[in-house]
């Protein structure tokens, strides 16, 4: 029986495989994912701010009549918009799953964001897809008068907090990123768990106190672009 013992030239290169090996699940250096999470904030911004209602009771007390004077453009650039970031947030999504592997090891927090984001990407189709109806059926659309005015207004209604409530989903990611910015074992910088405290606290208080559901829209974009700059500061 011939026994072969390994030289050790032969563990040397078993090691530098082994390393480079665990090397390659670090994120390229070069990549620029996390501009993702900028760009989706700006879309997403853009397309909320021009999905609002812009009518109330009180400027026209006859809502059918407003909701036909309305601008299909304005709701067709909504729908390209809030599509078109909800497609960069599921890229993004996928990104931050391989972050919160390479980074983020076993901690609950990390492996919670891309999760939580999902929620928010798959409302901003949601919300798209009435905004297009709009755009659709309103005045000067390709079916312009084929909708009754009873489902414009529907869509119409829906679309007050309909681009916007979808964010719920990214302020259980951004209450996840302040517990990865503090502590022993922080995974991002502590100035972004700073930044994102208040922009947390403040529509969670006054949703607590006046039941308003819509300011995570408005406050998690921000967040999220300030989420993708701190990614970009620590890849």
């Amino acid at each position: 029986m011939t026994v072969i013992t390994p030289s050790a030239g032969s563990a040397a290169d078993l090691t530098t495989s082994t390393t480079t090996s665990e090397f390659t699940l670090e994120a390229p250096q070069g990549t620029r994912w996390p501009v993702l999470a900028i760009t989706v904030g700006v879309l997403a911004l853009v397309g909320g701010m021009l999905s609002m209602g812009q009518t109330t009771a009180e400027d026209d007390p006859d809502l059918d009549a407003a909701v036909l004077d309305l601008s299909r453009w304005q709701y067709h650039v909504a729908f390209v918009s809030l599509l078109a970031s909800a497609g960069c947030l599921v890229v993004l999504v996928t990104a931050l799953r391989r972050w919160a592997r390479d980074r983020g090891g076993d901690r609950l927090a990390a492996r919670a964001i891309p999760n939580a984001l999902t929620i928010t990407a798959t409302l901003l189709v949601v919300a798209a897809c009435m905004a297009g109806s709009l755009a659709l059926y309103l005045p000067g659309g390709v079916d312009e008068g084929t909708m009754w005015t009873d489902g414009l207004v529907s869509s119409y209604m829906y679309l007050d907090f309909g681009a916007l409530v979808g964010w719920w989903g990214a302020m259980l990611a951004a209450v996840c990123s302040i517990a990865l910015s503090f502590g022993e074992h922080k995974v991002l910088p502590r100035w972004l768990g700073i930044t994102t405290v208040p922009l947390v606290a403040l529509p969670l208080a006054v949703a607590a106190i006046t039941a308003l559901p819509g300011l995570p829209g408005l406050f998690m974009p921000i967040w999220l672009i300030v989420f993708g700059a701190a990614l970009l500061r620590t890849r």
